[in-house]
């Protein structure tokens, strides 16, 4: 997933995962971009608060599949 992909995708409200099903990335309801660790609500911001550098590899980011 490209950085404008991952963004579409958490701007849209998809299950947006990073690294394996237990992290979340998605944008909160003051627009902040979030990782979270469901495990132990561990989160930090994906962006760099100059908006330009990243927390995570957007490569490594995937929309979970919940048709299973």
């Amino acid at each position: 997933m490209t950085r404008q992909e991952l963004i579409d995708a958490m701007d849209e409200g998809k299950d947006v995962r990073w690294a394996s099903d237990i992290y979340l990335c998605y944008r909160d309801d003051i627009g902040q971009y979030l990782n979270t660790c469901t495990l132990n609500d561990s989160t930090i911001g994906i962006f760099h608060r100059d908006g330009i550098g990243m927390n995570i590899d957007p490569a490594d980011c995937y929309v979970k599949d919940n048709a299973a």
